[in-house]
């Protein structure tokens, strides 16, 4: 299925970014906002199978739009530094917050195509994926603000977490969906 491989491309493209440091200059070569339109484009054509993917719409906008502004104050040399300053946590909580709303409805949006394509085994792989999500970035936002010397530690947690969702997502992009009547 074309969308699921557009998803693929599109979730790798988020989960693995690319920095170059030029001086001081720090620049992310595929910032997670273009991620954020490939998923948007494929999820409007996944909608008609999935009531999460007509959902994802909302999450997937502030998370873009959330992307683009970090990324142009990138560009501009400012930083978002995590500090133990209010105003650092609630941004980190905010840009992982709308993470885990996307999250949700992308991993629930799975077990639907699985469900409504005939392919339920498939689907439901996804299932586990949110509430391990949640741990997650759970430890990840304390690493980022307490524990600084646990970053090797969340970095390989996350890099597991990211390719077995990416694993799981090759697979099921590769199976034949009977989705009979679509959904109104």
């Amino acid at each position: 299925m074309k969308e699921l491989k557009t998803l693929l491309v599109a979730s790798l493209l988020l989960f693995f970014t690319f920095e170059v440091k030029i001086g001081e200059l720090e620049l992310r070569l595929l910032p997670a906002f273009v991620s954020c339109i490939l998923i948007y484009k494929s999820s409007r054509n996944l909608a008609s199978h999935s009531k999460h993917f007509r959902k994802i719409k909302l999450p997937l906008i502030l998370f873009a739009i959330y992307s683009a502004v970090e990324f142009g104050l990138m560009l501009s040399g400012a930083h978002m530094e995590v500090t133990h300053e209010i105003t650092s946590i609630l941004l980190l909580l905010t840009k992982y917050g709308l993470f885990l709303w996307m999250l949700f409805h992308f991993f629930n949006g799975f077990v639907e195509l699985g469900h409504n394509g005939h392919q339920d085994h498939y689907g439901h792989h996804f299932k586990e994926f949110f509430p391990l999500s949640l741990i997650l970035i759970a430890i990840l936002v304390y690493a980022e603000i307490y524990a600084h010397q646990w970053i090797v530690w969340d970095e390989m947690a996350e890099l597991l977490h990211h390719a077995f969702f990416l694993y799981r997502l090759f697979v099921f992009a590769q199976l034949d969906f009977d989705f009979g009547p679509i959904l109104d």
